[in-house]
């Protein structure tokens, strides 16, 4: 019995690997994958258009660590990566040969000119006096009433 040796102990296992990148609006994300996963997240990776780093030598000792746990989403092949720290993606960046580009300022926001946004103006009623709850002169709307109200002038149903 103890002659026998499962198959997976006696294959080894590709070291485990980092996928990071930059999402469309500049947040890092990072995470790590075992090595029974490596081969799926560097596809998964590629899909993305992400980066792959192998965790190994001195360097990477602890990143895995620093990292949360990546999963792979088998139908889609894709990846679950999450967010990460700034200076953990650099230094993923930095091993991995991947130029750090300074982050582009947010664009500002173009400043409305005043004519696009008319203001607000009163309503003129049928009378051609100004105010809240006189009719509309153009499409002869009243005001808004409750069901139980009743327009002046209008008998009671019986």
């Amino acid at each position: 019995m103890s002659d026998l040796i499962s198959a997976e102990a006696t294959t080894p296992l590709a070291p485990p690997i980092a996928v990071f990148g930059l999402d469309g609006s500049g947040k890092p994300h990072c995470s790590y994958f075992a090595g029974g996963e490596a081969e799926l997240a560097k596809t998964a990776a590629a899909i993305m258009g992400m980066h792959v780093l192998p965790l190994t030598g001195p360097e990477c000792d602890g990143l895995a660590d620093q990292m949360p746990q990546g999963r792979i989403f088998e139908k889609s092949r894709r990846a679950f990566v999450p967010f990460c720290r700034k200076a953990l993606w650099e230094r993923l960046a930095t091993l991995g040969g991947v130029p750090i580009e300074p982050a582009a300022p947010k664009a500002a926001k173009p400043a409305k000119a005043a004519a696009e946004k008319p203001k607000s103006e009163s309503v003129t009623g049928a009378e051609g006096k100004k105010g809240k709850g006189r009719a509309d002169a153009e499409t002869g709307a009243g005001p808004l009433r409750r069901a139980d109200q009743r327009p002046a002038g209008l008998a009671a149903h019986s």
